[in-house]
């Protein structure tokens, strides 16, 4: 099932007060005096959003033939403030961004960094065996073994694994939001 958002629905969810209202209507039907003191609003500002909802199609009145006029969710509204959509919307790519860090930090460990070690130096030159040359100048013949020494950083195999544990639970927690909304959907049928 999908939800058609119109501009009157962006405007019925672009005010902080009107989703208060929006939060507490999902718990039961209240009257503008109820919600006025339960949100410690005016009467007249809880009217006015109220209006603004009903026009969107997520508030409706509920007017029994008694003094007072309860306002109660529609199945539109319920299947907006129950989903999770907003979540979603922000852990998914901060999810793929983890995982991508993550695998590529364990690459990085995998790989390790080489270390070449720094060569002693003399005052004529390098380490080695010291000879004479034509003009009997002494020089030192250069002949070192360098070994490059591959260093594997904890620190990256730590953090790898970490960013690729969020990455899990965002993406567990994305799909368990998917089938709660499969869920809602198929209990707030709307018309």
């Amino acid at each position: 099932m999908q939800i058609e958002i119109d501009k009157k629905v962006i405007k019925a969810l672009s005010a902080r007060s009107r989703v208060k209202i929006l939060k507490k209507l999902n718990q039961k039907r209240y009257t503008v005096t109820e919600l006025s003191k339960a949100l410690n609003l005016s009467k007249s500002t809880v009217h006015e959003h109220l209006s603004i909802m009903l026009d969107g199609g997520l508030v409706e009145k509920h007017d029994d033939g008694h003094k007072w006029i309860y306002y109660g969710m529609t199945s539109k509204g319920k299947l907006i403030i129950n989903s999770q959509f907003e979540k979603t919307i922000v852990l998914f790519p901060l999810s793929i961004v983890a995982f991508v860090s993550g695998f590529y930090s364990l690459f990085m460990y995998g790989k390790g960094s080489v270390i070449t070690p720094i060569v002693a130096r003399t005052g004529t030159g390098f380490y080695g065996e010291a000879t004479y040359d034509s003009v009997n100048l002494m020089t030192a013949k250069s002949t070192p073994v360098v070994e490059n020494v591959v260093n594997h950083d904890p620190a990256n195999l730590i953090i790898g694994l970490i960013l690729l544990g969020i990455a899990f639970f965002m993406l567990n927690h994305i799909h368990k939001t998917y089938k709660n909304a499969k869920f809602n959907e198929n209990r707030y049928k709307m018309d």
